[in-house]
């Protein structure tokens, strides 16, 4: 997916507004699973963008803070798992359900999220791509297909914030959950494996591009 940037100087330019899409965090706060009880904390991803949260904001912190502070990934890592994400669970899977009525549409949707996000994640990692927080990462409401926006942060550059970026993609649980049973494997591996190929083939093609940028 292509959009237009036109620019007006060095701090400002004008951004073409990329059509029929909606960013995951609004795609997620809307979704609920409707299998959960109503009073259960687990029924609406509004729990999990919620930034207002004070709660959900402390626990990341420490979290992160056990990672940058004492450089211990594996038990940040583990904290993070036991403090956020299973108090947090995804429910990117039944917003296709809610919103692909049809079998057929469905599958269509899932299908292409999946390759969508495999490619992306492919390009993402090549090119260095950071800043991919939940409103730079879209999703068209009428295909599903996912749609990257916001390039400003690339080659890298995220791994010299003051709280580096130390992955190479965006994979998170709800992405993950839309993929359907088989996760992060079958479609989406196969897909990656295919991205990186395509750009290992074409890397001449590709230099020649992202070159100029870093001269």
């Amino acid at each position: 997916r292509t959009f237009c940037v036109t620019i007006l100087a060095e701090d400002c330019g004008i951004l073409e507004w990329v059509p029929n899409t909606e960013s995951l965090r609004s795609v997620v706060t809307e979704t609920y699973n409707p299998l959960v009880p109503h009073n259960s904390i687990h029924r609406r991803g509004s729990r999990i963008t919620n930034f207002a949260d004070p709660e959900l904001r402390e626990t990341f912190q420490r979290c992160q803070d056990v990672y940058f502070k004492k450089g211990n990934l594996d038990l940040a890592t583990k904290k993070f798992d036991e403090l956020v994400l299973k108090q947090y669970l995804p429910v990117l899977y039944w917003w296709f359900t809610q919103n692909f009525s049809s079998p057929h549409a469905w599958y269509e949707a899932r299908t292409n999220f999946t390759l969508s996000t495999a490619v992306w994640s492919a390009v993402g990692h090549i090119i260095g791509l950071g800043d991919r927080h939940s409103e730079n990462i879209l999703i068209d409401k009428e295909s599903g297909e996912c749609v990257h926006v916001d390039f400003d942060c690339i080659f890298d550059k995220g791994l010299l914030l003051p709280r580096p970026e130390v992955i190479p993609f965006r994979l998170t649980p709800n992405m993950l959950d839309a993929f359907g049973p088989t996760g992060a494997d079958g479609m989406y591996t196969g897909a990656l494996t295919e991205s990186m190929r395509t750009l290992r083939l074409n890397k001449d093609t590709l230099l020649s591009v992202l070159e100029p940028f870093l001269n």
